[in-house]
């Protein structure tokens, strides 16, 4: 148990210095967007998703390595909350391992909530680009055959001309 008990630390460990490692990509690439450079954004989000992928293999092996230990101690592997398998782990690594779970609740929480925010950042750049994008579409487009209840469409805003001849 106590080598199963020491894996399971060393994975926690290594998953909290994972997400200290997204939480820095992510406010990097805040940084990029803020001031955007396709090509650094493009290599963020692919030592993102590397940094992700690595995440989750290290929660599948932890929650292995919960199954294990809540077994060898007699209980529902699949139920047990990290506090009752503390119960019946020594205290030097029943301490550490809190320690660190609790390191890693709080920076999973501030990764998220960054993650979040990045996310609600590049919605609204998103809608801008989108509304700009369809105010020149809706502005060099044909007239609507039809427009409301069956009328003739009206007329093109600028009538299909980039520049005016006028001048």
């Amino acid at each position: 148990m106590n080598n199963e008990t020491e894996r399971l630390l060393e994975i926690l460990e290594q998953e909290l210095e994972a997400y200290e490692e997204l939480e820095g990509m992510i406010l990097s690439e805040r940084e990029s967007l803020r001031h955007p450079d396709v090509e650094k954004i493009e290599e963020w989000l692919g030592v993102k998703a590397q940094i992700v992928t690595r995440i989750h293999r290290l929660e599948q092996e932890r929650r292995r390595l919960t199954l294990a230990i809540s077994s060898a101690q007699g209980l529902d592997g699949e139920n047990v909350r990290l506090v009752e398998m503390l119960r019946n782990i020594p205290a030097p690594w029943a301490g550490r391992l809190k320690e660190v779970r609790e390191r890693l609740l709080v920076k999973v929480e501030r990764v998220n909530k960054e993650n979040e925010w990045n996310r609600r950042y590049v919605g609204d750049l998103l809608a801008i680009v989108n509304g700009i994008v369809d105010s020149v579409r809706s502005a060099f487009a044909e007239p609507a055959v039809y427009g409301e209840r069956g009328k003739l469409g009206g007329e093109r805003v600028n009538g299909g001309e980039v520049f005016s001849q006028a001048v």
